[in-house]
């Protein structure tokens, strides 16, 4: 009897990484970097893969890489479906990558002792400050609680307590080192009356509707054309649903990027009212294997800051206009209309039984900001 075409193939492909792993309904499952190791682990899992089960390691454990591979498997997963933002998919990318050169790509996870963790924060103390840390300790544990949660890891891991959020005392301290994030009046006007067509339009959003970089960035010519005047968008961070009418200078300044925005480099960049010289988004994640996969780049940020630092002043950063929006607004007493239009989440009684704020409310808080803008 003839063997079946492609019978005793090696069934594994090597990835980039350097493991041996295979497709299945578009997700990717790895094996490890020893050939004959992996063709076993491969036998001895791959039913339970094709039956939709969690499969278990046959000597019963999991390495660094092998658990930051399936982490991030199932975040791209998400961030396709629209359930993770570009920014967080970045974010649990970097950590996995830290988490790796730590560690070791091979180190097994069961081995890892709350001394590894603190050797860990010493090193991540030294680049962040108290609220970065914070986050980026959260998310290094959420790459091993998805492991425990999943079935990959037989147990939860132990940090010790050195790898606890940094205390609020260190974190005010911190916020008072790094001094005000208020722009003055003035400083914004040059701000604007310098800036290229598309980055004046980006900064009169910010301190307007309070955008960031990744509101600008994802802001779409749909939004613009649904109700003229006025921006009805809901927050590509949150999700939150945000409502803020536009200044006259504002809405004048996004139709002047039109003229000028760059050709979209590809067919589903059209919809975004900013495009870089590239034809990209602003702000996005990068994905070719060239291009450093799951690096962010923030085009906003970078030419906010040149464009700062060129007229002297002293604040550099994009998301200080968030700040100074705030700050000005808050001079209204209406924190509620403030909150709408910065699309901030109001988990409150109140605001589950809100069902809408008039216009009159938000354009009073528009306008006071225009007026001290302008006259300030």
């Amino acid at each position: 009897m003839r063997s079946r075409k492609g019978a005793g193939r090696f069934p594994l492909t090597l990835h980039p990484t350097g493991q041996f792993c295979k497709k299945f309904r578009g997700r990717t499952y790895y094996f490890g970097k020893d050939r004959a190791a992996a063709l076993e682990r491969f036998r001895a899992e791959w039913a339970d893969i094709l039956a939709g089960r969690t499969p278990r390691s046959r000597d019963g454990g999991r390495t660094v890489a092998d658990l930051a591979n399936h982490f991030l498997t199932a975040k791209r997963d998400q961030l396709r479906a629209g359930d993770l933002t570009p920014r967080m998919w970045s974010d649990y990318h970097a950590t996995c990558e830290v988490l790796v050169g730590a560690f070791g790509r091979d180190r097994a996870v069961a081995e890892l002792r709350p001394e590894d963790f603190g050797r860990l924060r010493a090193a991540a103390a030294e680049r962040f400050g108290p609220v970065s840390l914070g986050n980026y300790f959260q998310r290094a544990k959420t790459v091993f609680k998805y492991g425990f949660d999943s079935g990959l890891l037989e147990a939860p891991v132990r940090y010790g307590q050195s790898f606890d959020r940094p205390s609020k005392r260190a974190v005010r301290l911190a916020r008072a080192d790094r001094g005000s994030r208020l722009f003055a009046a003035a400083d914004l006007r040059r701000l604007i009356d310098a800036a290229g067509p598309q980055m004046r339009a980006m900064i009169l959003l910010g301190v307007n509707c309070g955008f960031g970089q990744t509101d600008c960035a994802q802001l779409t010519r749909q939004v613009l054309a649904a109700r003229p005047g006025w921006l009805d968008f809901r927050r590509p961070k949150t999700g939150t649903p945000r409502l803020c009418p536009l200044w006259p200078e504002t809405a004048a300044a996004l139709e002047a990027v039109e003229p000028v925005r760059p050709v979209a480099a590809r067919p589903e960049y059209d919809q975004f009212v900013f495009l870089s010289r590239s034809g990209r988004p602003w702000v996005r994640v990068l994905e070719s294997k060239g291009e450093n996969p799951g690096c962010r780049v923030d085009r906003v940020e970078q030419d906010f800051a040149t464009l700062a630092r060129g007229l002297g002043i002293a604040i550099t950063g994009f998301y200080a206009l968030r700040h100074t929006f705030r700050t000005v607004a808050d001079q209204t007493l209406d924190p509620v209309a403030c909150g709408l239009i910065m699309g901030h989440v109001d988990d409150s009684m109140a605001g589950q039984y809100r069902e809408r704020v008039a216009d009159e409310r938000l354009l009073k808080v528009t306008d006071h900001v225009r007026t001290w803008l302008l006259d300030g």
